[in-house]
């Protein structure tokens, strides 16, 4: 090696060092957005995190290349020739921009984005092993969730599934108390905007609809029953001033089934039949229903809540006149659907814990875990279990859905038709 080579590669290597300044602050900038490329599921932070990291990429190639020609000792010449101070200051803002791009521009991952519509996350991230999950449920019905005090722990039906999810994916369940409202308003901004954050699941007695199916998604079923309007026999059904009254909760499969009862005993006997769907807790309808002093002697709700509320009570069908033990299975389009709850667009989920469910569902030896644990907290509750409410399966068409802004759901005719039973 001759001195003007040592000299040579001396000074490139202290042109080199000098770069460092400009090129590892850039390339962090790019390690970080790689980091929320591989690491994030929303596509509102997935696009923009692309196009900035090539971006990135490609501004500090091209910037290292043009310099290492114009280094001393380089053979570029003209265009490439080393130009001194005016690109250090070029470089220096190239990685200025770069971090406020990623401090600015690019949306950091967020709780809101752990629910973004049709972002898809795979189901071992979203219920990951060790994650703590938010579990939105009722809280207040015997034998599905219920809590002794404010700070115990819930037990009942629902309850054991989500346990049972949890051991199969590993994570903690954290138990949030919904209203019927709340629980189908968890993905639309409303928890935010309340100053609250909204569940990862809702597994609340909750009825697959065609019309929850467009604002979010749903698996199961993992128990089926029947709504109607039931009667308390215990009760005379017209009050002193002659009029007849029912309760249910406004946005329910119950207060569509009143609705139409209402119109059906008014072409008889008009103004003598009355509805009051003001409730936004179930429980506040129910137990006016099943108090001998409560001016409600009608309800409409799903058999097995109002059987577990109260397993002595004695219910008939409306405009019927003999004792129920246990409703008759109905048509498939009719049956309530008891599916679990969780934001739109996420087929993923929906097929992970439709497998769970199935698993659930599976007789394995004398009885399934379902028969199990519904023998445990709804049979002790007065429940024909399991009879007609175990279902075969859970229903994979209620995740073949393409999410596009619009939603197209794509379910078998009859499957998951909107309950209506009108009494006789």
């Amino acid at each position: 090696m001759t001195l003007n080579q040592d000299n040579s590669d001396q000074s490139r290597g202290r042109f080199l060092a000098g770069e460092i300044l400009w090129v590892a602050p850039a390339l962090a900038v790019s390690l970080f957005l790689a980091v929320l490329v591989f690491r994030g599921t929303s596509t509102e932070t997935l696009a923009p995190a692309v196009g900035t990291l090539l971006a990135a990429v490609a501004i500090v190639v091209a910037l290292l290349i043009y310099r290492l020609q114009a280094a001393p000792g380089g053979r570029a010449r003209g265009l490439f020739t080393f130009v001194g101070r005016r690109w250090h200051i070029v470089s220096y803002l190239v990685s200025t921009s770069l971090v406020a791009v990623t401090a600015f521009g690019v949306p950091l991952p967020n709780l809101r984005d752990e629910f973004l519509a049709g972002s898809n996350p795979r189901a071992e991230d979203y219920l990951a092993k060790g994650k703590t999950v938010r579990i939105g449920i009722n809280g207040r019905l015997p034998g599905w969730s219920h809590r002794e005090s404010p700070t115990a722990r819930p037990a009942g039906f629902d309850i054991q599934l989500a346990d049972y999810l949890a051991k199969e994916y590993g994570f903690i369940p954290e138990f949030v108390d919904l209203t019927q409202d709340e629980r189908r308003r968890q993905w639309d901004g409303s928890p935010e905007k309340a100053g609250k954050e909204p569940v990862h699941l809702v597994i609340s007695t909750f009825s697959i609809t065609p019309p929850r199916l467009r604002e979010f998604d749903m698996a199961g079923p993992y128990y089926l029953d029947v709504t109607t309007v039931w009667r308390n026999a215990r009760k005379d059904e017209y009050a002193a001033d002659g009029i007849a009254r029912g309760c249910a909760v406004a946005g329910t499969t119950g207060a569509e089934q009143m609705i139409a009862w209402v119109k059906q005993r008014d072409q008889a006997r008009p103004g003598v039949t009355r509805m009051d769907d003001s409730f936004t807790q179930l429980v506040d309808c129910v137990s006016r229903f099943f108090d001998p002093a409560g001016k409600f002697s009608y309800i409409a709700s799903d058999w097995s809540i109002l059987r577990a509320f109260d397993p002595a009570a004695k219910m008939y069908a409306a405009n019927g006149d003999k004792e129920i033990a246990d409703p008759q299975q109905p048509q498939e389009g009719q049956m309530e659907q008891y599916g679990i709850a969780f934001p739109d667009g996420f087929p993923d989920v929906c097929r992970s814990l439709s497998e769970k469910i199935d698993a659930f569902l599976l007789e394995d030896g004398k009885n399934s875990e379902w028969d199990r644990l519904a023998m445990r907290s709804l049979r002790n509750r007065g429940v024909v279990v399991p009879g007609w409410h175990r279902p075969a399966k859970s229903n994979r068409d209620f995740c073949a859905t393409v999410h596009t802004g619009s939603r197209t759901v794509a379910i078998k005719p009859g499957s998951a038709s909107p309950s209506l039973i009108v009494p006789p």
